[in-house]
């Protein structure tokens, strides 16, 4: 696919052309699950190039979405502290935003010492840290259209900034907030953005717009997007342009799409030079398109009968590299029990060795778990585990009992790059 951009066009909107000359283009179309490739070229408006066309020192960004699109769900945290040592408060949020070996959270509220895991400190012991891992304190969990009232209120509950430490204000329906410090100083370093659960895929922005002094009070922006349902930054340089592979078998085109045949969207080309200035060149609306062959889809799966129907399709991945345990990552529904029920878990783990070849194995599992009203109280019955092949490598079923579900977790070897996937079917009876 070739994409001319015209480069002096008055509006972004309109700077798709056919060629070098300024005659408009038709919109591009794109179709998800397909890779392609993508010849990008900007163009002077009067049959040449751009100065900028093909330079290397020039990046393209070439994005598809819907500029300015918020988020229509999910919650997400903030935080507010970083250190790679020091103490805990009782009943503060926080996320080890980077596991060092040595240091032990699960004595403290973790359900695991990894990286990513978010918990609640208690009353275990100890209350410190020195192994160098990274912690940052987070506030509660914030759904996607909160007033700024409850912002303030997530951010002044936490133990780093305290009671009235902040001002939150919000002037539109738009999900962004203005977060005024109450005392003067550069508070840079401690207001940054911890994503959560936020559909379709977004991201927190946090930015400064008033920088403090030891005489100013600190505002920053705290904004609310939905990330790019396709993004391309990484090209190769042609003649007068660039090359690259659109990835669109995403996430964020599948929620785009939200099960309709087709959908309009903007396709928005930045140029980000060396000191990372960027010049937008176009944002030209596309056509998404779905799929009617998926590679999941060619397998036939038989319809639902009164005794199936239950069953919810779950699939997961990881990647690992050493023999830490690793608890693999939902890409199709969650491990979510629900309150008051009990639920058996089907389940295949497949595994390959990427950075070599001859290394594979997997496994098939039986999982029976329960959760009563509390997360607290979920716990595994039973687990039957059958391991396929002979390596080292293994697989474990475990209970979550600060989120309330189940986990896969899976430990592979020093110095090698293993793939996990894993598809599970659960059957659940709630009370």
């Amino acid at each position: 696919m070739n994409l001319y951009f015209n480069g002096v066009a008055l509006d972004p909107a309109s700077a798709l052309t056919r060629n070098t000359f300024s005659q408009p283009a038709p919109k591009p179309v794109f179709v998800l699950g397909d890779s392609p490739t993508i010849n990008l070229y900007v163009t002077d408006g009067a049959g040449g190039y751009d100065a900028d066309s093909g330079s290397a020192s020039v990046t393209p960004w070439l994005a598809i979405g819907n500029p300015g699109a918020e988020p229509t769900g999910g919650t997400f945290r903030l935080g507010v502290s970083s250190a790679t040592s020091g103490s805990m408060t009782n009943n503060k949020h926080y996320l080890i935003a980077t596991y060092v070996a040595g240091d032990d959270f699960t004595n403290v509220g973790a359900s695991a010492n990894e990286t990513g895991v978010i918990f609640t400190k208690n009353n275990g012991s100890p209350t410190s840290w020195a192994n160098g891992s990274t912690i940052v304190e987070v506030t509660d969990a914030i759904a996607y259209n909160a007033t700024a009232a409850t912002v303030q209120t997530a951010l002044n509950a936490t133990h780093a900034i305290g009671a009235s430490g902040v001002t939150v204000t919000k002037s539109t329906a738009a999900a962004v907030y203005v977060v005024e410090w109450n005392t003067t100083g550069n508070k840079d370093a401690l207001l940054n953005s911890v994503t959560g659960t936020l559909t379709p895929d977004s991201a927190v922005v946090v930015s400064t717009i008033r920088a403090g002094t030891s005489s100013v009070t600190e505002k920053q922006l705290v904004r609310l997007t939905q990330i790019p349902a396709a993004l391309q930054t990484t090209w190769s340089t042609i003649s007068n342009g660039w090359t690259a592979t659109l990835d669109c078998n995403t996430r964020g085109l599948l929620d785009l799409l939200g099960g309709n045949g087709s959908v309009n969207a903007k396709l928005e080309l930045q140029l980000v030079d060396g000191s990372g200035d960027i010049r937008t060149v176009g944002q030209v609306d596309c056509l998404v398109r779905n799929e009617v062959i998926d590679e999941e889809a060619t397998i036939p799966t038989p319809l639902p009968s009164y005794l199936t129907a239950a069953e919810v399709r779950v699939e997961a991945s990881a990647t690992t590299t050493n023999s830490t345990q690793t608890s693999m990552t939902f890409s199709r529904g969650s491990g979510a029990i629900v309150a008051n029920s009990t639920v058996i878990v089907k389940g295949f783990v497949t595994a390959r060795r990427t950075d070599a070849d001859g290394e594979n194995d997997g496994w098939e599992f039986v999982a029976l778990l329960y959760r009563d009203s509390l997360a607290s109280s979920t716990a595994l019955v039973a687990l039957q585990l059958n391991q396929i092949g002979s390596t080292a490598w293994s697989i474990d079923v475990q209970a979550d009992t600060t989120a309330g579900a189940w986990v896969i977790k899976v430990t592979g070897a020093t110095s090698k790059t293993i793939s996990w996937k894993a598809i599970c079917y659960t059957t659940t009876v709630a009370e």
